[in-house]
């Protein structure tokens, strides 16, 4: 397709200032978004779950839309859950939002947390590790391939602390209650609940929500403009413990922050930033650009437009941005077919009369009749002048 020449104009000097372009609101370098989610809850050999699924794909809907290359499966065995957490590594690299997001069963085995595939038969502690994914190895591994140091940031979102599933099937595996709090250097962890708490799917038998108390408060706070992703944990945290108390439980979500850097979820709208002066001494360079990231920046240069073209165009360049699906909503009203209108019926107008009209004489006046001059007399021929002989002189 053929580009709008300003829209192509654009995303050409984007090119040529990436560094500069390549920014959030708060000025964190973003190359990359790239996401991780595992939803587990139809288990073979343990009780099943009810949102974990609903959960996992509400969270890869939202990161989609926030421009996050998203790698999502759904109750996947061992051998599933290690092939996409090894395609989320791969991509890995310096300067990546990285967000990893489990929902599941979760086992707390000594010191550590184990994450549970669907196909998981353990017997015992040692086959349980053997049959699941540790949790510290994942960490390890995103803190290894996207090291904060260049520019990056590693987020693990963990919705797995619920009872220990294998309790209820009368093996002594693990502790009795979900996951410890644990976590790793360059990276932030945030669970559902706090050690040995439970996390809540509902807040009783007429909550018809199909998200978990946890992941349907994280949904909604992302959404919220401008927030950092300390912010959003902030509000998520508080938000889920007074809903918990409300019914008479206890969950406070637990934050182990050891990362380096900030992001948001999703950028504030773009404000106009007025050009510093430059001083007559200076070089001339190349015009500034606004530190926001390059959707943002696309999108404001097109938000006034009138041609769907316009908007077709940043829906290729950008097919999950921020503003995507308002653009898909200019492009249908700007499409939509316009009806003309329909003329008014001619007004018929009077034929003017063919013969002239006197006026009509003004009310109160007498009739005047028209003033008779006498007639002029005709004047006589002047006799000739006679000459000096007294007769008239020749003609």
């Amino acid at each position: 397709m053929r580009w709008p020449p300003l829209l192509a104009s654009l995303l050409m000097l984007l090119a040529l200032h990436l560094p500069l372009a390549a920014q959030d609101m708060r000025g964190i370098a973003i190359e990359r978004r790239v996401a991780l989610v595992i939803g587990n809850q139809d288990y073979r050999g343990i009780r099943k779950l009810e949102n974990a699924v609903a959960d996992a794909r509400g969270m890869a809907a939202q990161l989609r839309e926030r421009g996050f290359q998203v790698f999502d499966g759904y109750d996947l065995d061992r051998r599933g859950m290690n092939r996409l957490i090894a395609e989320f590594e791969a991509s890995l690299a310096a300067r990546t939002i990285a967000v990893a997001y489990y929902a599941g069963h979760g086992v707390q085995v000594g010191a550590g947390n184990v994450l549970i595939p669907v196909d998981a038969t353990a017997q015992t502690e040692r086959e349980l590790t053997e049959d699941g994914i540790r949790l510290a190895e994942l960490m390890e591994r995103m803190a290894a391939a996207n090291a904060a140091s260049a520019g990056g940031f590693n987020l693990l979102i963990v919705d797995a602390c619920r009872d220990n599933p294998f309790r209820t099937q009368g093996r002594s595996l693990g502790l009795s209650r979900g996951l410890t709090a644990t976590g790793t250097s360059g990276v932030m962890v945030l669970y559902a609940a706090g050690t040995n708490q439970q996390a809540l799917d509902r807040l009783g038998r007429d909550d018809r929500d199909p998200n978990g108390l946890f992941t349907r408060v994280l949904l909604r706070t992302i959404r919220v403009p401008g927030l950092s992703v300390r912010e959003v944990i902030g509000r998520v945290r508080t938000e889920v413990a007074t809903a918990a108390r409300g019914v008479g439980h206890d969950q406070t979500p637990a934050i182990y922050d050891e990362a380096i850097g900030d992001f948001v979820f999703t950028p504030a709208p773009p404000v106009a930033i007025a050009a510093p002066a430059v001083p007559a001494t200076a070089a001339p360079g190349p015009p500034p650009i606004p530190a926001f990231d390059r959707d943002a920046l696309a999108w404001q240069s097109i938000a006034g437009s009138r041609s769907a073209a316009d908007f077709q165009a940043y829906l290729e360049a950008f097919p999950n941005g921020v503003f995507a699906p308002l653009a898909r909503s200019r492009i249908a009203a700007l499409s939509a077919p316009v009806t003309p209108p329909v003329p008014a019926p001619p007004t018929p107008m009077r034929e003017a009369a063919l013969t002239p009209q006197a006026p009509a004489p003004l009310p109160g006046l007498p009739t005047t009749k028209p003033l008779a001059l006498p007639p002029v007399p005709s004047r006589a021929a002047a006799p000739p002048i006679p000459g000096r002989d007294g007769k008239p002189p020749p003609l």
